[in-house]
């Protein structure tokens, strides 16, 4: 009886000692397919928040220029703060999109308007001058 009890001690180890390893490397799968889905989780989370933002910030300025009625102040605002800070919160959020040739098209023509084109359109005031231009960025932004 001994004898059979001391033959099965070695069989004993070794099958414990493979369920062990199975369920480790089954725990191991688990918890990083886990920890995996919660990265993603929260760097999905953290894309919709800063793209919020700034979709926020596009709707402030948008209501900023439309509320302007004195055409020189909207060619002062736009040139002393707003310009610098159109590319500033754009380089926030570059990485975000799939497309950034469409974004980086849209923030350039928002961003980099020169004087002699705000100037230029005789048919159209300042202020809708940077309205067409901000519009079509947030519309791409809110389609994000």
């Amino acid at each position: 009886m001994y004898a059979l009890f001391y033959a099965l001690e070695p069989l004993t180890i070794i099958v414990t000692l493979a369920a062990g390893i199975v369920l480790g490397y089954w725990g191991h799968i688990l918890n990083s397919k886990r920890a995996r889905e919660a990265r993603e989780h929260a760097d999905k989370l953290a894309r919709d928040a800063r793209l919020a933002s700034y979709e926020a910030f596009l709707l402030e300025w948008e209501q900023t220029i439309e509320r302007t009625t004195d055409e020189n102040t909207t060619k002062s605002i736009y040139y002393d703060l707003a310009a610098s800070q159109f590319r500033s919160e754009a380089a926030k959020i570059r990485r975000d999109f799939a497309d950034r040739t469409a974004f980086n098209r849209l923030d350039e023509a928002l961003s980099r308007i020169s004087p002699e084109v705000l100037d230029r359109d005789g048919t159209k005031t300042r202020r809708e001058t940077l309205a067409d231009r901000i519009r079509p960025l947030i519309r791409y932004v809110q389609a994000a």
